[in-house]
């Protein structure tokens, strides 16, 4: 199988076909990602494999912020009460035909590599992100993200805890196992 690459959108890329059953995110990069990607209101990554540009999946992320007020009480403390930088994914959707096959982590790890990398430029306290649903909700749930206080589907991941993430998978041995997309 060929082995799945994320580029940045690029008008060559498909996107006429996405289908992840939720036609707000069809919607998305169909019509309005690449105007938000061009403009720089987000910038917008893809899968792809091999020589075809048709997309198999795709986030969007852009920078953002939000209150002390709205972290967990305990997390609050020593932070100034101005807002708090972070880096938002507004958007992560895999095609339905791909399902199963981990592109959501794949894409979910290339914004924690990217915004970590940034961070090291930048202040950052964090990464947040709304979830779509209670499905989506669990995902994020599922790799250590914390709700936030003032919406139930708002969620953060301290930008301490996705330096230490990437610490720990380079101490780490490499995986003999890893599959074809050589995700995290």
């Amino acid at each position: 199988m060929d082995e799945t690459r994320i580029e940045l959108l690029r008008a060559n890329h498909e996107r006429g076909t996405f289908d992840c059953g939720k036609p707000p995110l069809n919607a998305f990069i169909r019509q309005h990602a690449a105007v938000n990607h061009e403009r720089g209101v987000s910038r917008v990554y893809v899968a792809v494999r091999g020589p075809q540009q048709r997309v198999l999946a795709y986030y969007a992320s852009s920078a953002g912020t939000f209150l002390r007020d709205h972290l967990p009480p305990d997390d609050q403390l020593g932070l100034p009460r101005y807002p708090l930088p972070t880096a938002h994914l507004g958007r992560l959707a895999v095609d339905l035909s791909c399902r199963g096959q981990r592109l959501g982590e794949l894409l979910l790890f290339h914004f924690l590599k990217t915004a970590c990398d940034v961070a090291e430029r930048i202040g950052m306290f964090a990464v947040d992100l709304f979830s779509k649903d209670d499905d989506a909700k669990r995902f994020y749930l599922k790799y250590g993200f914390i709700p936030l206080q003032d919406d139930p589907f708002h969620l953060y991941l301290p930008m301490a805890t996705v330096r230490t993430m990437f610490a720990q998978a380079a101490a780490s041995p490499p995986d003999q196992g890893k599959r074809e997309s050589g995700g995290a």
